[in-house]
């Protein structure tokens, strides 16, 4: 979908690596929260943004202590969805 690799929960989509940068999925309710970080962006990559996606540039996720906070986001939230 992405066109990076992917790593999935359940059968849903969780953490994306896209070029440089990490892609996070989150809580529509934390997400907003989450943009107004520093190298933190809507995803948008077709044009049309992603409400409850992230995109985590590399400076963000440098440090192995931020990347690992970002990877407990996203699992977070994906369990609480449906199996596909």
């Amino acid at each position: 979908m992405f066109g990076g690799m992917a790593w999935m929960l359940h059968g849903n989509r969780c953490v994306v690596i896209w070029h440089d940068s990490l892609v996070v999925r989150c809580g529509p309710t934390d997400w907003a929260d989450h943009l107004k970080k520093k190298h933190v962006r809507e995803m948008d990559i077709t044009g049309r943004s992603m409400k409850g996606w992230l995109l985590v540039d590399a400076p963000a996720i440098a440090p192995p202590a931020r990347l690992k906070a970002w990877l407990e986001i996203s699992p977070a939230f994906v369990a609480t969805l449906p199996r596909k």
